[in-house]
């Protein structure tokens, strides 16, 4: 299923991260515990708008809580990694179900390198334009020679 970057790792229950969300010195971001936080991005599966609206706080202030916070980043990572897990595994139900939309998105995304890619045709047929001039020779006559030899 899904791979974790190197920087994208997830909680383990044994882990310091883990541990500082159940200590009673729980860090203070803004004017909350940092475990509320946690909680209610848990609880919202990530979403920051919800979580933001649940803790009555804008979308921008909580986004600044996460990016102070290493545990509250790791934490959005686990649960994004986690919701990534559960779509791949009902996409695979979908296509184990010979569902036709969800085989062609699965080999549009992940056989591009087999030319599983759909390619929008841009191209535009040009004919080319040309132009035919004579260049006169000997000033203001020079019309009045050009019909005389073209005739």
């Amino acid at each position: 299923m899904g791979r974790f970057s190197p920087k994208q790792k997830r909680i383990q229950p044994s882990s310091k991260f883990a541990r500082a969300l159940a200590t009673p010195d729980d860090p203070i971001i803004g004017s909350f515990k940092q475990s509320v936080i946690a909680g209610e991005l848990r609880r919202y599966k990530g979403a920051v708008s919800s979580t933001a609206k649940a803790l009555g706080v804008a979308k921008k202030t909580l986004e600044k809580y996460i990016i102070k916070s290493k545990v509250l980043k790791d934490i959005v990572c686990e649960i994004t990694e986690t919701e990534i897990d559960f779509v791949e595994g009902k996409l695979h139900e979908l296509i184990n179900a010979k569902n036709l939309p969800a085989i062609l998105f699965y080999l549009k995304c992940k056989g591009r390198d087999r030319g599983w890619i759909e390619k929008n045709d841009l191209s535009v047929e040009v004919k080319p334009i040309t132009f035919k001039y004579n260049l006169a020779k000997g000033g203001q006559n020079a019309a009045k020679r050009s019909a005389k030899e073209n005739a």
